[in-house]
């Protein structure tokens, strides 16, 4: 992320004052923008005024400049305290896998598409609002108009802008019309989740992004025509995640994402780890972290110079690594767990833990979940892992229909010192790889190894 005062001084600057103005020009090309006025102009009206906030970055997957406009929320006029319900929905990562899960079984492609604008397609706001003239604003208009106008001047919006209280309810009306339009219908429990009546295909939505499973390229124009949609071929990567579509499976994994994060705190490529101890943490680290050792407070001065001692801060690197850790990589879940406790207070071990913990994902970066199909998909490429088979004394009982779930549960009894709760953990399994786990401390203490492996297991 970058400030606009942060990229005037980068060489690709024109590159990102395009991205700007195609950003402006799309909305315009939306409709969005109405009158340009003074406040002078509006006495008498009852209207409300937002400030504009960009926000720029590159997007991970295919490196394009992006600058989005937006609102920021707040309204400069009325000046009261506002309470408003707002919200918008998102699909859940569970959700996500599932329907991964679910298109690798039934022999489904995964396509994404892109609402153009989506809050720009929502509709009016219920009163009138205006959005004060910025200087990327300023610019835009001089360069598309020749007309120079005054930084503080009033922009009337004519539908709705993100940052807006009524924007996200706005959109699900609309994106659930367009969905129920072509035969959409959302699923009870996921209201992100929508099944097609007649083909049973299946529709993930994440405010404007959606993912569609289908069989034929054919039965999603509707909705993509409904929409406005931009659409991709097989979709490669999904609110962060990436997605490979091969002959024997899908695979869900965050290469980039890892080689990026390593890249970003500079160990790239710092010192390789061994096959053997080939594990987020090596059980020297989990026995000293075990015995509850806190370090100073992470705010206090001893704990600053902790931290610029380690060349990293705590929290920026935990917070990197719970985003794999609650998408595709389940391996690190419990690590994450354990070392969240300590983020008031990292000790050295827990900065060496955590470190510790990046650099296995960035030797393991191309572990995938893989969902396995019933039927091979011959126009697909072959899955470029080596297929090891279940061991024969395997005592693992797994489904024989492969959209059958199977849980697993368990719990380490009174293993926190500080509190004796248990950590418990669980995973549920479809089509051969997890679509939800958890691991944490237990909200009570458990009186015996049998109380704790049972709580678990209610709560899963």
């Amino acid at each position: 992320m970058f400030t606009r005062k942060q990229l005037k001084k980068r060489p690709d600057f024109d590159e990102w004052r395009q991205a700007e103005f195609e950003q402006l020009d799309d909305m315009n090309n939306c409709k969005m923008f109405g009158k340009i006025v003074r406040r002078s102009e509006l006495q008498g009206l009852v209207y409300e005024v937002i400030r504009a906030v960009w926000s720029y970055r590159i997007k991970l997957h295919t490196q394009r400049k992006k600058a989005r406009y937006t609102g920021n929320g707040k309204q400069i006029k009325p000046n009261s305290k506002l309470e408003f319900k707002t919200y918008t929905s998102c699909a859940s990562h569970t959700g996500i896998r599932a329907v991964v899960a679910i298109a690798a079984v039934e022999n489904r492609y995964l396509r994404a598409m892109d609402a153009i604008n989506a809050y720009a397609q929502s509709g009016p706001l219920s009163k009138p609002c205006f959005i004060i003239v910025c200087e990327v604003f300023q610019e835009w208009y001089l360069d598309r108009h020749g007309i120079k106008l005054e930084v503080g001047m009033l922009v009337e919006l004519l539908s709705s802008i993100q940052g807006h209280h009524e924007s996200g309810p706005n959109w699900q009306v609309i994106a659930n019309a367009a969905l129920k339009h072509a035969d959409f219908e959302p699923i009870i429990h996921e209201p992100c989740l929508y099944l097609n009546k007649s083909n049973k295909d299946i529709t993930v939505r994440q405010i404007d992004d959606f993912l569609v499973a289908s069989k034929t390229d054919n039965d999603f124009k509707l909705l993509v025509q409904k929409l406005k949609e931009k659409i991709a071929d097989l979709c490669t990567s999904y609110n962060g995640i990436e997605i490979n579509q091969w002959r024997e499976c899908m695979g869900l994994h965050g290469t980039k994402y890892i080689t990026a994060l390593v890249k970003r705190f500079g160990w790239s490529s710092c010192v390789s780890m061994s096959k053997a101890s080939l594990a987020p943490l090596t059980q020297e680290l989990y026995n000293e972290i075990k015995s509850g050792t806190r370090g100073p407070l992470a705010g206090s001065d001893e704990g600053k110079a902790l931290c610029q001692a380690v060349g990293f801060g705590y929290r920026q690197l935990l917070s990197a690594l719970i985003f794999i850790g609650v998408t595709v990589r389940v391996d690190i879940c419990f690590s994450l767990s354990l070392l969240s406790r300590f983020a008031e207070y990292p000790a050295a071990v827990h900065y060496l833990a955590l470190k510790r913990v990046a650099i296995y994902l960035r030797e393991t970066k191309d572990w995938c979940l893989l969902f396995w199909r019933v039927d091979l998909m011959e126009d697909l490429p072959p899955c470029p892992h080596k297929i090891v088979p279940s061991p024969a004394d395997s005592s693992y009982m797994y489904p024989t229909n492969p959209l059958d779930i199977g849980a697993d549960v368990d719990a380490s009894h009174a293993n926190d010192i500080n509190s004796m709760r248990s950590t418990g953990g669980h995973n549920i399994m479809m089509a051969g790889a997890a679509i939800l786990w958890s691991s944490k401390l237990q909200s009570i203490v458990a009186t015996s190894s049998t109380q704790g492996e049972f709580m678990q297991a209610v709560t899963c």
